[in-house]
């Protein structure tokens, strides 16, 4: 069952990798022929893809890595993320550390 579920988060972060590059390279492109800034939401929607996406795909790549080893180390590791998740709700926390 565990390998199931690590192969299925394997699958599910290689596919929100590459929507991410794709993103990164949306945001880039932007920067030398502006047309995402020019909409004010659609550059908040990039933004948001890129901030939380990459703790997603980090979250998916840990839990995947921790279930090989147990399943005590995934809960540990899905505590973290939420730890960090709850915390990035706090008015400021994201300025204070650069996002």
């Amino acid at each position: 069952m565990k390998k199931t579920i690590a192969k299925v988060l394997r699958i599910i972060s290689v596919a929100l990798s590459l929507a991410l590059l794709a993103v990164f390279l949306l945001r880039i492109i932007d920067a030398y022929v502006p047309f995402i800034s020019k909409v004010e939401v659609l550059g908040k929607i990039v933004s948001y893809a890129l901030t939380y996406g990459f703790l997603l795909l980090a979250s998916l790549v840990a839990v995947s890595a921790a279930l090989n080893k147990s399943w005590i180390l995934a809960i540990i590791v899905l505590l973290a993320v939420a730890v960090i998740v709850v915390f990035s709700f706090f008015p400021g926390v994201l300025e204070q550390i650069g996002l």
